[in-house]
């Protein structure tokens, strides 16, 4: 096989194979025969697609519904899309025995989210969001069970509780997760991608907005939770549910293993749900795929690649706003 793997100045991980070239995840134009988006997380969206997408029909659906004007996805018979357990449509992508970029993954499963299946590639492009060895998370259901234990606390008071995570991803996982407790309201950015996972068959509840819960003056009959995207944390609104109604917010990421996310004063309850994979989730990822070369990238990228190379492992990490092209051919 022969091929490439290169980070241009344009934050495109670049993979050449054969006479074709495809860019993963690109953020800005990019010179290349396809576009692979691996999900629908603003992160890692580029709307100047115009053909040659390669993505699930659902992330093509839910990037239109947050206002991406994206072409219907191509097949491409040299490339598969594997399950990545990220968010809901989410893929990686996978050149069958030679290259498999992981995109954003979860070995986990949580809610209605499968654990992916991997498969073994020559060369292997992992996401190092968590990639330093601090980040160990607890099994989500020991997470999920925690949750549990302080909304009932918090209701014995009467006291409502906001669940925060990502309008798209976390946001849904929660609305399945905890939808045995009533009344649950959710801020109209979360019920307008709830909708869209319903209609791509994911199986949540409809609940009513926050803001029709506040016209009818529902939010006075206490308590009660609301779903609300984690942006809003410093929000006037949610500040203002906590002066009114004494509210207290559960957040839900992986970052709430580090101290600096615990002692936020907006955060009364951290919890360790996340949709990627920990240090340890990664290292198994990297040991089942079995590559003869690991390519990191985001987050913890360096780090990872030294703790891999420790390892045994022919790893690198590959940083944007370079222009570093890596040969890995026979």
């Amino acid at each position: 096989m022969t091929g490439r793997v290169s980070v241009s100045m344009n934050d495109a991980i670049l993979v050449g194979y054969r006479d074709k070239t495809y860019a993963l995840d690109p953020r800005s134009p990019v010179d290349a025969h396809y576009i692979f988006m691996s999900h629908a997380h603003i992160d890692h969206l580029y709307g100047g697609v115009t053909k040659n997408l390669i993505a699930s029909e659902e992330t093509v659906k839910l990037a239109r519904a947050r206002g991406f004007d994206l072409p219907d996805p191509i097949q491409n018979q040299e490339v598969e899309l594997l399950n990545s357990g990220h968010i809901v449509g989410s893929k990686s992508f996978l050149i069958p025995d030679e290259v498999f970029y992981t995109g954003d993954m979860a070995l986990r499963p949580r809610a209605f989210l499968k654990a992916p299946k991997l498969p073994k590639a020559k060369a292997l492009i992992i996401e190092a969001t968590y990639g330093h060895r601090r980040y160990s998370f607890p099994s989500p259901a020991s997470v999920v069970a925690e949750a549990n234990k302080a909304i009932s606390e918090m209701f014995s008071r009467g006291i409502p509780v906001i669940l925060c995570g990502y309008a798209l991803g976390k946001a849904q996982v929660l609305s399945y997760l905890f939808s045995t407790w009533s009344p649950i309201f959710v801020h109209e950015s979360v019920g307008k991608m709830n909708e869209v996972c319903c209609s791509l068959g994911v199986p949540l509840d409809s609940h009513k907005s926050y803001s029709k819960a506040k016209d009818e003056g529902l939010l006075k009959k206490r308590p009660w939770i609301l779903i609300a995207p984690s942006s809003l944390l410093r929000s006037g609104l949610i500040s203002s549910l906590r002066k009114k109604y004494g509210a207290v917010t559960f957040s839900f990421s992986g970052w709430a293993v580090d101290k600096w996310f615990n002692g936020m004063s907006h955060i009364d309850y951290p919890f360790p749900l996340s949709d990627h994979c920990d240090y340890n989730d990664l290292v198994k990822v990297v040991k089942r795929v079995d590559p003869e070369k690991v390519y990191t990238v985001h987050g913890y990228a360096k780090e990872f690649s030294q703790a891999l190379r420790r390892l045994g492992y022919d790893a690198h990490s590959l940083s944007s706003h370079q222009s570093n092209l890596v040969d890995f051919s026979e």
